[in-house]
């Protein structure tokens, strides 16, 4: 249970964020990437506030018009614009507020249902183990902020609030990502006690569409050689080495995003297997947090189990 607290130094990465630096532009090709459609409200440097839809946008000035297609009935400088709104439907901003919402709560209901659960069970399989319990905490927070952020986004839908823009082109995402990872992989001993260690991952995803992506996935597993000697129970399990590919499966819609993964590779240790995995994970910007369950899917199963679990927490970079 020492090693409990272990699984607490995982969550905080949980709600980090990142400030990702604007190239330099202007209002005029910001408003041009819009959808004309939607209302803006502008701010100048007096203090004065306009709303209207775009129309006539120069590179020198914005104009607005009182319904979308109308001639302008206003122009705006573009060097005294200080602030540009646009109102569009509120499911975007209930699925960041739901989802950290859930999320945070969902990581703290499943710490405490990982210690309910090992307390009360007939031996404590997890005592020497700090995996199920931030195992238990990353899924929960998958699950809290799918649950609740779709919940946000259903009931914001049906009402308008007032986003911010900013200046700057926006950059497409890169279709290359570099994903280094580190957390703990847990495994049954031949007395059915978990042990755990160091785990490490590197995860090259390339982005296939919006929701999806997929790439080579490189990890290493330093489960070692355990025993106790009080009842004469051993654990030989060497480093597991796996390589394959993974993909990945999220909504990209800000905040915290939930996400699933489904995986397949060989996976090494005094032997070679083809085996599979899926996992839960959240991330926000550019840090993740996930669990993953590693399933032998060909030939025979080794003593103690091929059956591995890891979690980690890692930090992408582009490209």
């Amino acid at each position: 249970m020492s090693r409990m607290f272990l699984a607490l130094a995982l969550i905080p990465w949980l709600v980090l964020t990142t400030v990702a630096e604007a190239a330099a532009g202007d209002w005029s090709s910001v408003i041009l990437r819009q959808d004309p459609g939607l209302l803006l409200e502008i701010t100048t440097d007096d203090g004065i506030v306009r709303t209207g839809y775009p129309a006539a946008v120069t590179a020198d000035s914005l104009g607005l018009s009182a319904a979308p297609g109308l001639p302008a009935l206003a122009a705006v400088a573009v060097t005294e614009i200080v602030r540009v709104r646009q109102e569009r439907s509120a499911a975007a901003r209930g699925w960041r507020t739901g989802g950290i919402i859930g999320g945070a709560t969902g990581a703290a209901f499943g710490l405490l249902a990982a210690i309910f659960i090992n307390s009360v069970s007939d031996e404590n399989t997890w005592d020497n183990a700090a995996a199920p319990y931030a195992a238990s905490a990353v899924g929960f927070a998958a699950l809290g902020a799918a649950t609740l952020g779709g919940a946000g986004a259903l009931i914001g839908s049906g009402s308008e609030t007032w986003y911010d823009l900013e200046t700057g082109p926006a950059a497409p995402p890169r279709a290359w990502r570099l994903e280094p990872q580190a957390g703990l992989a847990a495994a049954d001993d031949a007395g059915g006690d978990m042990y755990d260690d160091l785990h490490l991952r590197l995860f090259l995803p390339r982005r296939l569409g919006s929701w999806v992506e997929a790439g080579p996935d490189l990890g290493w597993m330093r489960l070692g050689t355990y025993s106790e000697s009080w009842d004469g129970r051993s654990a030989s399990v060497s480093d597991t080495w796996q390589a394959g590919g993974t993909a990945r499966f999220a909504i990209p819609a800000g905040g915290l995003e939930p996400y699933v993964t489904l995986g397949l590779g060989w996976y090494h240790r005094e032997d070679s297997w083809l085996g599979m995995n899926w996992g839960l994970g959240v991330r926000m910007n550019r840090v993740t947090a996930e669990v993953r369950g590693h399933y032998r899917s060909s030939g025979l199963d080794a003593e103690p189990s091929n059956s591995v679990m890891t979690v980690a927490c890692g930090w992408a970079c582009d490209l």
